[in-house]
């Protein structure tokens, strides 16, 4: 009796959570810049609605080791997009900075993506606390974009009120290393050498640009978060962890 209920309950949790997985990520395929992380959560979502649903032949045909490789991996997917969410909200910034970076991501269209919206959003807040700030935005154009990352970002901060002359602009990156590396050339023919810097990504995001950060020659780096929206979590954690295992295999 008690295995048949245990089996309902796992039954049911797997046609929940595959559902959610399932719609969330069908609905972010045609609401925003499709990437990596949202074809896996497709994916994950239809393997977790299939198991549901042929649940008994699943228990009964698949090899244990296979089940057991399949909880692992969502454990340790799962383990590793919380530990990056708490990293990244641990904010540095000592609010006398004198720029902040804001790094790009998705632009639909000509309109920033709402991940880059959250980061600007950032970036006000922090010029609001450090008003002499500059704001140097970084990004090239992508897939899907019809503008270069950095000239929507400033477009953005100029329709909420940032002076021109605080923007600092860099439209060539096409990865964080190249938001780091192409800034810190512009930077550093702007100020020389002594400029103390911070950057602001979402929050899932910070781990790696840190690193990435010192790996382009900037030692000394504070940094902020942006929230991320609750219902992109799941595809941003998943694409993320992917890219944390890239860039230890190739450090780039």
């Amino acid at each position: 009796m008690k295995k048949t209920k245990k089996r309902i309950v796992t039954r049911s949790l797997l046609y929940i959570l595959g559902a959610f997985l399932f719609v969330n990520s069908s609905v972010l395929l045609f609401a925003s810049n499709v990437h990596t992380g949202i074809f896996a959560e497709f994916i994950f979502g239809a393997a977790f609605l299939l198991c549901a649903i042929f649940f008994d032949r699943f228990l009964d045909k698949t090899p244990m080791w296979l089940k057991y490789l399949c909880v692992a991996v969502c454990t340790i997917i799962c383990a590793a997009t919380l530990f990056l969410l708490s990293h990244g909200v641990a904010d540095t910034a000592n609010y006398d900075e004198d720029v902040l970076i804001v790094l790009g991501a998705g632009v639909n269209g000509t309109q920033v993506g709402e991940n880059l919206r959250r980061r600007l959003d950032s970036a006000i807040d922090y010029l609001e606390k450090n008003p002499d700030a500059y704001i140097a935005v970084s990004g090239g154009q992508g897939y899907q974009e019809e503008i270069s990352e950095a000239l929507a970002m400033e477009e953005y901060l100029l329709s909420k009120g940032v002076l021109k002359d605080k923007i600092i602009k860099e439209d060539k990156a096409s990865s964080t290393y190249e938001n780091f590396v192409f800034t810190k050339k512009i930077l550093d023919e702007k100020f020389g050498e002594g400029y103390t810097l911070c950057f602001t990504t979402n929050e899932f995001h910070i781990y790696r640009a840190q690193k990435i950060a010192k790996k382009a020659g900037f030692d000394k780096i504070t940094h902020i978060h942006a929230p991320t929206k609750a219902t992109t979590i799941v595809s941003n954690g998943i694409r993320e962890c992917l890219a944390v295992i890239k860039y230890a295999l190739i450090k780039k």
